[in-house]
């Protein structure tokens, strides 16, 4: 996700920092820093902190986004603040920068069928159908990830929270249908409010 954020608004090459890498994307007239975390999941508030650091920001400057289980595939959720949900990866934001005033966007991924591992789940690769569906789930997150740089946290959870699936809602002519086909995949010009 972060990757087609960085190919989409045009950014940078990834370049090394501690515990990630970095690039910048231009939106909404001001520039924006992306950091991918290259540590190990339940270290990712390393990378948070040393980016905050860098960019002498505050946690609540930060939009971190990350897969949820307990979201069904292709729903994403946006929340200004709260507590991990098991993830571990948020977890470690958290706890590191000694706050849960950090704003998350949840994209579901589903939970793993019967017995199946919860790790082997999220790791493995989509089968046909679902990467056709995910393909969707990215561009409303990117959708999302755009309002919320441009237009604020609360306008992308307007506008985003509580959507269907972008395959159910186009199939029934709903909301996030009209959402990915009605031009809010191009976020507002460089320079809008």
């Amino acid at each position: 996700l972060i990757e087609a954020a960085r190919r989409k608004w045009g950014g940078a090459s990834w370049k090394e920092q501690p515990n990630g890498q970095e690039s910048r994307i231009r939106l909404g007239g001001r520039l924006h820093p992306l950091v991918r975390p290259t540590t190990f999941m339940n270290r990712s508030g390393l990378a948070a902190e040393a980016a905050l650091r860098s960019e002498g920001a505050s946690p609540g400057d930060l939009l971190v986004l990350l897969d949820d289980i307990d979201l069904p595939l292709g729903k994403i959720r946006i929340r200004p603040e709260g507590g991990a949900g098991g993830h571990r990866g948020l977890q470690s934001v958290l706890e590191t920068l000694g706050t849960t005033g950090v704003a998350r966007l949840r994209v579901g991924v589903g939970r793993p069928e019967g017995a199946r591992d919860v790790s082997a789940h999220v790791l493995e690769v989509f089968d046909e159908q679902e990467r056709e569906r995910f393909a969707q789930v990215v561009q409303l997150c990117l959708n999302a990830l755009g309002l919320a740089l441009t237009r604020g946290l609360a306008a992308a959870m307007n506008r985003c929270n509580g959507l269907p699936p972008p395959w159910e809602a186009a199939a029934a002519g709903r909301r996030a249908g009209r959402v990915l086909a009605g031009g809010l995949d191009k976020p507002p010009a460089d320079g809008a409010k």
